[in-house]
C-alpha cells in the first residue's frame, strides 16, 4: 500500500469517527456562529490535537521506563537522585514554557507555527536523546538537557 493511500484511509477513518462522535449540526439558534462544515473542520482539528497529545504522552511513558537502564549504561557513576532530575526535567520544561508558547500562539493569532516548531523541537530533542552515546563526556547532563527540551516542546500541546 502506498503512502498516499495510507493517508487517504486515515482521512476516511477520521471522517467516519467525526460523523459518529461529533455533535450533530442542526438549524438551532446555538449554531449561528459557524456552519456545519466549519464545525466539522473544528472537530477534526480537536481530534488531531488529542491524538498528538496521546502520542507524546505515550512517548513520555515509554521513555520513562528506560531512563534508569540508559542512564546507568551511559554513566554508571550517576545515581538514582540524578535519575530523578532527568525524569523531572521533562515536566519542568513543559511547565515553564507552556505559558510562553501559548502567549506566542495568541500573539500570532494562529497556533500553526508554534505547533510546528514544537513538533520539530520534539523530533530534534528525541533524536539527541537517542544519540547520547556519541558524546564522550558529560553524557548524563546531555541526557538532562535532551529531556528538558522534550518537555519544552510538549508545552504547546497543553494550550
Amino acid at each position: 500500500m502506498s503512502q498516499h493511500s495510507d493517508f487517504s484511509v486515515y482521512r476516511v477513518l477520521i471522517r467516519i469517527f467525526i460523523l459518529v462522535r461529533s455533535p450533530k449540526c442542526s438549524n438551532s439558534e446555538s449554531l449561528k456562529l459557524e456552519t456545519c462544515e466549519e464545525r466539522s473542520e473544528r472537530w477534526l482539528s480537536i481530534y488531531i490535537i488529542y491524538f498528538t497529545m496521546f502520542l507524546m504522552s505515550l512517548g513520555f511513558s515509554i521513555i520513562l521506563t528506560g531512563v534508569w537502564p540508559y542512564l546507568d549504561k551511559l554513566d554508571p557513576a550517576a545515581g538514582k537522585e540524578f535519575m530523578g532530575y532527568v525524569v523531572g526535567a521533562n515536566p519542568l520544561g513543559q511547565m515553564l514554557f507552556s505559558p510562553l508558547v501559548g502567549w506566542w500562539g495568541n500573539k500570532m493569532g494562529s497556533i500553526r507555527l508554534p505547533l510546528l516548531s514544537s513538533l520539530a523541537m520534539f523530533t530534534l530533542a528525541s533524536a539527541a536523546y537517542s544519540m547520547l552515546e556519541i558524546f564522550n563526556t558529560y553524557r548524563k547532563y546531555w541526557m538532562l538537557l535532551a529531556r528538558f527540551f522534550v518537555g519544552v516542546s510538549s508545552g504547546k500541546l497543553l494550550n
